[in-house]
């Protein structure tokens, strides 16, 4: 998608208020969405789309966490769905994401199948001064999103704003806040899974309701986690890395006496709640993986005292390792997760901002988007 075509979807009011201008807006690109992922689906799964998300529904029990811990956000989808004229199963499935790759993946591994590749490379950096604290990701996704990005702008009745890159659909994939906290996630497919906990893009959204670092980093530790996630959470001159699973968080840090900078990939660093796996060996490779994360080491190092965007966009736009690179271009040979199908850098300062890439950042541009004004700030 080029930068300059990229949808900013204005969402307020309740959550079905909200769900209804999204599907009402998107509801086109959501159909192509839902036809692109089902036809996905029945390959991956070799039975009808509609016959595997049944099951798939039939045999997880996401639902009272979500009505516990973020109704609101069940609203909206149901909101989505009836504007979008698509059944709620439907889009409830679609925005559980994280939680239908290791559930297929699972069915897949109990039938000898293989697996799909790792996905995403995030960063933070701690501000400090008069320089911002900084997170950046690139999201890795199904090539089918191509085209279908957009950026949420939501607004509460309280003032506080959040800006959420998505796909036309999906509640959340990565975010800020006008309070000035953000989130990034990177999928930990082999840790420890729950069929009945909160999914990953409800704890996203959720984490961007919160209007501190402090209390954003509770949610985290306290929540019931669905899916194995890394998250990089960053604030007021402060980040940190929390590994999240079923039964444990733990944060990571690639220097143990330096807290202020932190990078992560797919691979679990520090939470060893590994998630049993069916057949031994069907187990992901971590090349792809340890390759992203130690090309982020190598940038986030060699980063003065004082990093920029522009050494923050060099990263993300690197390609130097041509196996494994951390911008992924659009390649139909590369499997369904081989794309980078948006890169964001946050910039948490006293007037936050974020700039944005609807594609791989070798070959797109970014374009910075502001808060509106009056918007709740930290």
């Amino acid at each position: 998608m080029k930068t300059a075509d990229l949808p900013i979807v204005e969402l307020s009011g309740p959550g079905r208020a909200r769900g209804h201008a999204y599907g009402e807006a998107q509801r086109e690109r959501i159909a192509e969405v839902v036809a692109c992922w089902s036809r996905q689906l029945e390959v991956d799964q070799g039975l009808p789309a509609e016959a595997y998300l049944a099951e798939f529904l039939r045999k997880t029990n996401f639902l009272p966490a979500i009505r516990q811990h973020a109704t609101d956000l069940l609203d909206e989808i149901e909101g989505i769905a009836e504007a979008a004229n698509q059944p709620f199963d439907t889009i409830l499935a679609l925005n559980l994401m994280d939680e239908e790759w290791w559930f297929g993946e699972q069915r897949r591994a109990a039938a000898g199948g293989e697996d799909r590749g790792d996905k995403c490379t995030a960063l933070g950096i701690a501000g400090e001064g008069a320089r911002p604290t900084y997170l950046a990701q690139n999201m890795d996704i199904a090539a089918w999103s191509e085209g279908r990005q957009v950026l949420l702008r939501v607004k509460s009745e309280d003032g506080l704003e959040r800006l959420i890159f998505s796909f036309a659909g999906l509640i959340s994939l990565m975010g800020m806040n006008s309070a000035g906290v953000g989130v990034c996630c990177n999928t930990l497919i082999r840790l420890s899974r729950s069929r009945k906990g909160l999914p990953v893009a409800f704890v996203s959204r959720s984490v961007l309701g919160q209007k501190s670092f402090d209390a954003a980093v509770r949610f985290l530790k306290n929540v019931p986690h669905a899916s194995g996630q890394n998250y990089i959470l960053g604030g007021d001159e402060r980040v940190v890395s929390l590994e999240c699973s079923a039964h444990a968080v733990a944060e990571y840090w690639p220097d143990p006496d330096d807290h202020g900078r932190v990078w992560h990939t797919n691979h679990a660093l520090a939470n060893t709640d590994e998630a049993p796996i069916a057949l031994g060996a069907y187990r992901r490779s971590p090349e792809n993986s340890l390759a992203r994360h130690a090309c982020a080491e190598r940038h986030v190092r060699a980063m003065s005292a004082e990093p920029s965007v522009e050494a923050i966009k060099a990263l993300l736009a690197s390609r130097e390792d041509r196996d494994h690179p951390v911008s992924r271009r659009l390649d139909p040979e590369g499997g369904v997760m081989g794309y980078t199908s948006g890169s964001v850098i946050y910039a948490l300062a006293a007037a936050p901002y974020l700039e944005i890439a609807p594609g791989p950042p070798s070959e797109t541009d970014y374009r910075r988007v502001e808060f509106s004004p009056g918007a709740l700030a930290r």
